[in-house]
């Protein structure tokens, strides 16, 4: 899959969801990624980092810009 066609599966998804709940999704996939890191790797750094961009994109999908645009 090319980058036109991962843009085409993320607007399907927003459309399908909206905006908030999509990076509420990203953010999940943030936080199991730092799991996997810290579980099958015992690769502390990766971890946090995914998860301070877990956190990171949870405080963004709160955001009222994304508020607004998800109702």
């Amino acid at each position: 899959m090319n980058n036109s066609e991962y843009i085409d599966v993320l607007e399907r998804c927003i459309d399908a969801n909206n905006l908030q709940e999509t990076l509420q999704m990203i953010s999940t996939i943030c936080w199991e990624k730092a799991s996997h890191a810290l579980t099958n790797w015992q690769d502390g750094a990766l971890a946090e980092a995914w998860e301070k961009a877990a956190l990171t994109i949870e405080k963004l999908s709160i955001k009222e810009a994304i508020l607004h645009v998800s109702n």
